[in-house]
């Protein structure tokens, strides 16, 4: 496991990439939808690797929908389901704190008592799965990251646009690890892996493939799913498909076979 630059913890290198991050086009576009696309890899020992693809398209006011189909070992059919306004709000309320502690204490609030870091984590990773965050609260999310006492810096992995990543892994013993893959660019969490502890346990990686804010055309409904099938991007100019994405995949498993 390589170590960080001499004289860096994994907590400083957190603070180093909150501090340096930069801003994105989706930052420069308050008010539209914003537009998600992640793929996730299952595996339980034994068995074939279940990829699974989800598309979420979230409305300033909280309507939205999540796309989501298997498109692996045993593909199914697209299963879409819509959200009325309010529905997709962040599950610690909205606005999200951009202060540490205060997003901290928010986190507090919602874990069981007696919570260790990985909980921490894990909201927020839902929080950042839920929608595209702006630059204020993307540097608070790794802020709050850095405040963790459990991580260890793993290295480098693929990012986007042939560019780097860096990967952490968070670990209080109390649940199983999770590993976080950054930007340091952007401070965005390129994916994360939720690992067994033993080799009996099951594993599953997150890639986030694209994150973007748009003018998706509003309702009818079926007319932007029909296009979200038809060719996995919401029908507008503006929610691109980024130039590169990351290329790590599950670690220690066979993918299984794309329908």
């Amino acid at each position: 496991m390589p170590a960080p630059p001499a004289g860096t913890t994994p907590q400083g290198m957190l603070l180093d990439i909150a501090q340096n991050a930069q801003s994105t086009a989706s930052d420069r576009q308050p008010g539209t939808a914003s537009c998600l696309h992640l793929t996730r890899w299952d595996h339980s020992p034994g068995d074939q690797v279940i990829e699974t693809d989800s598309i979420r398209h979230v409305n300033p006011d909280g309507s939205g929908l999540l796309l989501q189909q298997t498109t692996s070992f045993q593909p199914t059919p697209p299963a879409v389901t819509l959200f009325a306004a309010g529905e997709l709000r962040s599950p610690l309320g909205e606005p999200i704190p951009t202060d540490a502690v205060r997003l901290s204490n928010a986190i507090t609030a919602v874990t069981p008592p007696g919570s260790g870091s990985t909980a921490v984590v894990a909201v927020l990773l839902d929080l950042t799965s839920i929608r595209t965050l702006d630059l204020a609260e993307r540097v608070t999310v790794v802020r709050v990251l850095a405040m963790q006492p459990s991580v260890t810096y793993l290295g480098r992995i693929p990012g986007r646009d042939g560019g780097t990543g860096h990967a952490f892994r968070f670990d209080d013993s109390s649940s199983d690890p999770i590993d976080v893959y950054l930007d340091p660019h952007t401070g965005d969490i390129l994916g994360y892996r939720l690992g067994g502890r033993t080799a009996l346990q099951p594993s599953t990686t997150t890639l986030i493939l694209r994150r973007t804010r748009c003018d998706c055309p509003p309702l009818p409904r079926i007319r932007f799913v029909g296009a979200v099938l038809l060719i996995n991007i919401p029908p507008s100019a503006n929610c691109a498909t980024p130039p590169g994405v990351p290329t790590f995949y599950p670690a220690d498993t066979q993918r299984g076979t794309r329908a």
